[in-house]
């Protein structure tokens, strides 16, 4: 019923815990959009599976959460009627479905083979389930549900989800830019600092977190917009740690392993990754660190290439 008026912005499915659903509710209805759950919303005198397909109809997007089927431990899959309602969104509503699959010690919940590549693709933790909120935003903005077409300049809604989504854009950035490459750069070369690293990025999407939980408490936009930037200061603080811990851990690979080898290792490169690691430690700015890390890890990196070349 391609005709059908759209009475939800986003329709919840799931076959977890209402919990967690329940969370994902209200981030949803923090940012302005009419939210609910299946489980949540009356039949009408309607069959369950015709429930389903009606209120699928009736949403703008739906996003599905498909975690594992908790009465077989032993399964990667998730229960059968989980599918079933996905393949429906993805008839009834095309691309507008946002699938949340559930990754537990390693292991990600199967999704259906006929449908992988063909929707947009999260994931979550059970336990840490608001890591994945940024990207959830991101889909919600990029979607096009967290600003009218024609926004008044008054529009109080549409002020607060710009601060917000310009917050997360440089979260992101951080993201991407420093905490993921800071580290690949100790990926199964140190695992102590593969650990601090992780620490580090859990207290970075618990910055976030903070911020969406003032969000959802209703403050006013001048709150908003101070709480972004405390938030934002305090990520900084966290990605410049997690590049000083990159970079002392690659420099003592580096003095590990010539110094075994009973090889010198002064060289130009060596010495100016030092001094780089030093002007890091000693800078005045978060944004300063981490660009002088960044250029430690670099130089000691290309020192290490320079050696098993020799």
């Amino acid at each position: 019923m391609a005709g059908k008026k759209k009475t939800l912005d986003v329709l919840i499915l799931h076959g977890l815990s209402k919990e967690i659903v329940e969370d994902l509710k209200d981030l949803c209805e923090s940012l302005g959009l009419k939210t609910d759950y299946v489980l949540n919303l009356p039949a009408g005198g309607k069959p369950q599976h015709d429930k389903v397909i009606s209120y699928i109809e009736s949403t703008r997007l739906a996003i599905v959460l498909i975690s594992f089927d908790d009465s077989d431990p032993s399964s990667t899959q998730a229960r059968p009627n989980v599918y079933n309602e996905l393949t429906d969104c993805h008839r009834i509503l095309k691309g507008n479905v946002l699938v949340l699959l559930e990754q537990r010690r390693g292991t990600t919940v199967e999704m259906p083979s006929n449908l992988k590549g063909c929707l947009v693709e999260l994931y979550f933790e059970r336990e840490r389930v608001h890591k994945s909120y940024p990207q959830i935003i991101k889909e919600l903005t990029s979607l096009g549900l967290l600003f009218p077409l024609h926004p008044t300049h008054n529009d109080s809604k549409v002020l607060r989800n710009r601060i917000v989504c310009t917050f997360l854009e440089k979260m992101d950035d951080l993201w991407i830019n420093d905490f993921t490459r800071a580290w690949n750069s100790v990926y199964r070369t140190d695992q102590a600092a593969e650990s601090d690293i992780a620490v580090g990025l859990d207290k970075f999407f618990q910055e976030a977190w903070h911020l969406f939980l003032m969000f959802a408490k209703g403050a006013s936009d001048m709150a908003i917009q101070q709480e972004c930037s405390l938030r934002y200061e305090n990520s900084l603080k966290l990605a410049a740690d997690a590049w000083k811990v990159a970079a002392e851990a690659k420099m003592a690979i580096a003095q590990d392993k010539y110094r075994a080898q009973s090889r010198s290792i002064h060289s130009p490169l060596y010495e100016k990754a030092r001094s780089a690691l030093m002007k890091a430690n000693e800078s005045a700015t978060e944004r300063k660190k981490i660009v002088a890390f960044k250029i430690a890890v670099e130089l000691v990196e290309q020192f290490i290439k320079e050696k098993s070349r020799a």
